[in-house]
C-alpha cells in the first residue's frame, strides 16, 4: 500500500472506498473518496460513522465492551462499532480490505500500529513519507 503525505498535519493521499463485498469491482463511479490522517499515536484506525454510508456499521468487540477513545482535548468518545471497507490507495491498482472502527471524530485516523501489525512498514521522512507493503513491495 503506498499512501503518501508530507507531514503529520497533511492528510494522506485519498483512498477511494466502498462497502466490502466478496467480489469487489473497481468501478470508480460507485466509490467514494476517503481521506485519513496517518497517526502514530492512534490505537485503532477510526472514522466517523457517517463515512461511506453504504457500508453497514456492525457491532465490534470495542463497542460491545464499552471501549472509549481519548481525543485531543482530553474528552472520551465511545466506540460505535466497525465497518469493513474495500479501499484502493491513490495510484494503486488493487483493492485492499480495511476494517475501521467508528466514533464521532472530525477526521479519520489511520493507525500506524495497525498498519505495522498488518505487515506494513511506515516511513516518516521530510523527503516524503509512505506506507510500504512488506508482502507485495
Amino acid at each position: 500500500m503506498d499512501i503518501r503525505h508530507t507531514d503529520s498535519k497533511t492528510p494522506v493521499s485519498p483512498l477511494i472506498a466502498k462497502k466490502a463485498t466478496l467480489n469487489p469491482t473497481v468501478d470508480k463511479a460507485k466509490w467514494e473518496p476517503l481521506t485519513l490522517m496517518v497517526d502514530s499515536g492512534a490505537s485503532d484506525t477510526v472514522v466517523s460513522p457517517n463515512v461511506i454510508p453504504a457500508a453497514k456499521l456492525h457491532p465490534s468487540s470495542g463497542s460491545d465492551s464499552g471501549l472509549e477513545y481519548e481525543v485531543a482535548n482530553g474528552e472520551s468518545i465511545p466506540n460505535l462499532g466497525e465497518k469493513n471497507l474495500m479501499v484502493v490507495p491513490h495510484g494503486g491498482a488493487s483493492c485492499r480490505s480495511l476494517r475501521v472502527q467508528c466514533a464521532e471524530v472530525h477526521r479519520g485516523l489511520l493507525s500506524v500500529a495497525q498498519c505495522v501489525d498488518n505487515g506494513n512498514t511506515v516511513i516518516f521522512d521530510a523527503g516524503g513519507s509512505y506506507i510500504y507493503d512488506n508482502a507485495t513491495g
